[in-house]
């Protein structure tokens, strides 16, 4: 009876572990690249990460752009804890101009690529292989590139992938003979399964495009898949398989909505395209007059050759959703550019309407109407561009548009039909990401102004029932959907995890209303210490309104507080705000007013995070008076103002002409960090919650709600390792903390000469688990300490960091505790701000990025393993781990549908990695760039599901 609980428990709550689905973790089986280039002054670097204690067996695959062929493929056999590093460059005249493939790493590669170099092959498009696309060499300067885990390596196997004192290089030639017909050790030609165990992920990875000669760096993070196959996939390199289209037919696919559907598929290729589905792409842009400014997307479909390509495709004609119409011999997908917005909810005139992207990667670019009759080439001079269409000809590769500042939005009607779930799945299966360009005067002559930086593409995933009725969904929920962190970055609740005016850095804000409908937003800075408000206000935004603000340093002129540093928000919109705050300084009230001993002065409001939460719909008069006029401004800003007058009526009854949110919000944002002294740009995309709440939140701008813990629902979809799981907590807080519990974080460092990285690790709800005057006198779980005065409460982690060659960070000797012990003392590192700063060295204390003035306790005399900024080594990965033991494990509890108990374990976190590196570049003797990248955190959650009555459990 007991087994059978257990057996039909694990069916109902994590059935999803059956199926490939997309990693809300960015760790996984199975990583995709969107795009690598080596055009015009590019170089590519590739870094693959294995987060965990097993040898893996990767197969390495790069794709150019016109086709998806393979144009280099190797095995990599990547140790515990490993890294493996590789660098495309465009070859000289004794390499004839091919991409060229090269690595320092010690890891195992089969076959061998080392320093110096390896050349990429046409084979797959020439001869026998030639396609409608031509055998230009430009083929393979750019494209995508596509990892697959092909199991875990035991045995002699796997000891040949270790790197220690023994055997410092590892011992790679095993794994070489294996494959060698000639060797007599040639295991693996015999049987490629020996010393394989299946799959069980754990991968991570970055790609970097560097401009050195312009000063350009461009940092991209892979799309991750989790439960791929449950099957050893090992082959030789001269097999096409492993490949996408070796994955289970068995897929979970979570629509816009935050519905959770199951799908049985006929291919592998459906399951993996039908988790990739994008029925709209949606980004922000900025241009200005300069010529050679663009904004550029990248738009790359990892599967299509596996559903229009002859020699690949599993059906003649091509398999849905691709519709593959020829233009000129190649397949062209047609998309729709529904919009391209202004800020101020106008739309771009004498826009073409139909477009087609008609290659594996598209480029599509963006400029500003300019007096030049010669476009650019966009920010990455590619071959392979968008093409726009009139009447069913080529007019062009370029949307050129007379706006400076706003949005675009494109939309694929194209479909992937489950017949057996009833379900249409709208769009066509893409990765991508887009990137921007600027040109800036600087106070240094001889640093470049020129910088780069990308935002993840924003989407919607459509699914819709072919019939009226649409058959039940696999979470059981009906219309009532679960709170959890949404896929496309488009939702109710936006969180930006760090902001930041300290050292001569400004942040630039947006927030995109994608919808057709007038949104009441409430917007939130909360500093950085306690996340006490500094300043709040309500945006009222029109349809398909955009609102933008930057965040500046300031001497404050608040009484009390003169002369103290500060910041203020500058408009640069005219959306209508409540109140008008265009200047606004920021506000010490939010911890004067019960106050938490953690500081007064307003050089707390200089760096924190940002809360962006719809109330409402507005409709009537209202929405009239928020919408734009022709000129692109508000029809009547004063009476929104006057709504909230002491006499107002919304003073009276905040109900008036506002409807209840459906869940879905429609918003999207971005922060921009910019030194346009020293010509730094980092961009990242904000979080974004759905169904947060359907009920309507409409409140005055002084008003304490909404927050995080306001909204109406208590329930959560969580995606893990194993399979999304549905809980019910016992309070809306818990529920948003849910949604961000990790045992461990992960991200990427470099402080080698003239690099820096720094953490920020930032902990959104942390102030209603520790701070009395939110949660009472006692800490709340999943947080064990309140706060002390003038330190914050401190919860201790693991720090681990791991060079590329596995090696950890162990101190040499055991350092003694210091004597006295100084104050608030940790044999263990901790953070104790609700956004924590760490200056990753390794002992050298370089000019710092950020400085920040929320460090973490980074000081320690771990027995184990060396501080943050004491690492042994210059170039690696780095976790957080609070989940370890060296403390009382935290968690959460809540309850499955059929009553089951859900644990999940660590502490909710969001956070990032900024990296500079200061260089010579090639164009002239004595001038220099900053080249600044971000990196979102990744990470490992940990969540248990057991019966309650035998308390037997299971991951």
């Amino acid at each position: 009876m007991k087994k059978l609980l257990l057996i039909n428990l694990c069916l109902f709550t994590l059935n999803t572990a059956y199926a490939v689905n997309l990693s809300s973790t960015k760790t996984g089986q199975v990583l995709l690249f969107p795009y690598y280039t080596v055009n015009a002054d590019y170089n590519s670097v590739i870094k693959l990460i294995n987060t965990t204690n097993q040898s893996k067996a990767l197969r390495v695959r790069f794709r150019e752009a016109a086709n998806n062929r393979e144009v280099f493929t190797f095995n990599l056999y990547l140790g515990p804890n490993d890294v493996w590093t590789g660098h495309l460059n465009k070859g000289d005249s004794s390499q004839q101009f091919n991409t060229v493939i090269s690595s320092i790493d010690k890891s195992c590669t089969y076959p061998f690529i080392d320093i110096t170099g390896t050349t990429f092959y046409m084979d797959k498009y020439t001869n026998a292989f030639a396609d409608g696309y031509g055998i230009n060499i430009n083929r393979m300067y750019e494209g995508y590139i596509e990892v697959i885990e092909m199991g875990v390596l035991k045995g002699g196997s796997a000891q040949a992938t270790l790197i220690n004192q023994s055997q410092p290089n590892g011992n790679c030639s095993v794994l070489r003979d294996a494959w060698d017909i000639n060797s007599a050790n040639s295991y693996w030609l015999n049987n490629p399964n020996t010393d394989l165990l299946p799959p069980t992920g754990g991968l991570t990875g970055t790609t970097t495009l560097i401009d050195s000669l312009n000063g350009n760096e461009i940092s991209q993070e892979a799309v991750a898949l989790n439960d791929f196959s449950n099957t050893i996939l090992h082959y030789n390199i001269d097999n096409d398989s492993p490949s996408l289209a070796d994955s289970k037919p068995i897929s979970t696919v979570i629509d816009s909505a935050g519905q959770q559907h199951l799908f049985n598929w006929a291919t592998g290729i459906e399951a993996v395209s039908s988790v990739l589905m994008k029925s709209s792409l949606a980004n922000e842009y900025k241009l200005d007059d300069t010529p050679t400014i663009s904004h550029d997307w990248i738009v790359t479909f990892p599967t299509k050759q596996y559903h229009t390509d002859p020699v690949y495709a599993v059906t003649t004609p091509p398999l849905k959703p691709f519709i593959a119409n020829s233009i000129n011999g190649i397949s062209c997908e047609q998309y729709d550019i529904n919009g391209v917005y202004n800020g101020e909810e106008q739309l771009a005139p004498n826009i073409p309407r139909t477009s087609t992207l008609c290659f594996a990667s598209n480029n599509l670019s963006l400029f500003k109407n300019t007096n030049n009759t010669t476009l650019p080439t966009g920010v990455f001079s590619s071959n392979f561009p968008a093409a726009i269409l009139n009447n069913g000809a080529i007019v062009g590769d370029h949307i050129v548009t007379s706006y400076s500042l706003g949005w675009v939005d494109l939309i694929m009607q194209q479909s992937l039909v489950n017949t057996q779930r009833g379900l249409n799945l709208s769009g066509l299966p893409s990765i991508g990401f887009s990137t921007q360009g600027f040109f800036l005067n600087n106070v240094n002559s001889n640093i470049l102004g020129n910088y780069t930086s990308s935002i993840n593409n924003n989407s919607t995933t459509t699914i819709t029932p072919i019939v009226k009725t649409p058959p039940n969904n696999i979470s059981g929920q009906g219309s009532v959907k679960p709170m959890q962190i949404a896929k496309d970055n488009i939702g109710q609740v936006l969180i930006y995890p760090f902001y930041t005016v300290k050292n001569n850095l400004r942040t630039q804000i947006s927030v995109v209303n994608t919808t057709n409908q007038v949104k009441a937003l409430r917007i939130i800075f909360r500093e950085g210490k306690n996340a006490r408000n500094v300043l709040s206000f309500n945006i009222y935004l029109g349809a398909y309104d955009v609102w933008s603000s930057t965040l500046l340093s300031a001497v404050s002129s608040i009484p009390g507080h003169v002369g103290e540093a500060s910041a203020k928000v500058i408009l640069t919109d005219s959306s209508c705000t409540v109140p008008t705050i265009n200047f606004q300084e920021f506000l010490p009230y939010g911890y004067e007013l019960g106050y938490d001993q953690q500081g007064r002065d307003l050089e707390r409001s200089q760096e924190g995070f940002i809360e962006i939460f719809e109330m409402g719909v507005v409709t009537g008069a209202d929405a009239t008076a928020i919408m734009h006029d022709n000129l692109g401004l508000p029809n009547n800003c004063q009476q929104i103002s006057d709504n909230w007058r002491p006499d107002g009526q919304w003073q009276q009854n905040p109900t008036i002409n506002m409807l209840e949110p459906d869940g879905l919000g429609g918003l999207s944002g971005s922060v921009t960090l910019v030194d346009r002294i020293k010509g730094k740009v980092m961009q990242y995309n904000a979080t974004a919650i759905l169904n947060f709440s359907t009920s309507l939140l409409h409140s005055s701008p002084g008003a304490t709600a909404p927050n995080l813990s306001t909204g109406n629902n208590y329930t959560t979809l969580i995606n893990s390792q194993s399979g999304s799981v549905q809980t019910t907590w016992h309070s809306t807080i818990d529920a948003v903390s849910a949604l961000f519990m990790q045992t461990q974080i992960i991200n990427e460092f470099d402080v080698g000469p003239n690099n820096q990285s720094e953490w920020v690790v930032t902990y959104p709800t942390k102030a209603f688990y520790v701070d009395s005057h939110v949660s009472g006198n006692t800490p709340l779980l999943p947080f064990t300490q309140a706060l002390v005065a003038d330190i914050g409460a401190c919860e201790n982690h693991r720090f681990k960091a791991y060079n590329n060659e596995q090696a950890i960070n162990t101190p040499p000797i055991v350092i003694a505790p210091p004597d006295p012990l100084p104050p608030n003392y940790s044999e263990f590192p901790e953070d104790c701000r609700s956004v924590n700063v760490s200056d990753v060295n390794n002992g050298i204390d370089n000019d710092t990025i950020l400085a920040s003035i929320l460090p973490s306790n980074d000081f320690n005399t771990d027995p184990l393993y060396t501080s943050i900024n004491d690492l042994p080594f210059t170039e690696g990965w780095m976790l957080k781990d609070f989940d370890n033991g060296i403390t009382n494990q935290t968690k959460l509890v809540g309850f499955g549908p059929d009553g089951s108990v859900h644990e999940i374990y660590g502490k909710p976190v969001l956070g990032l990695v900024v990296n500079n590196s200061f260089h010579a570049t090639g164009d002239a003797i004595g001038t220099f760039a900053n080249y600044t990248t971000l990196k979102m955190n990744r990470g490992i959650r940990k969540i248990k599901v057991f019966d309650e009555l035998f308390a037997n459990g299971f991951e």
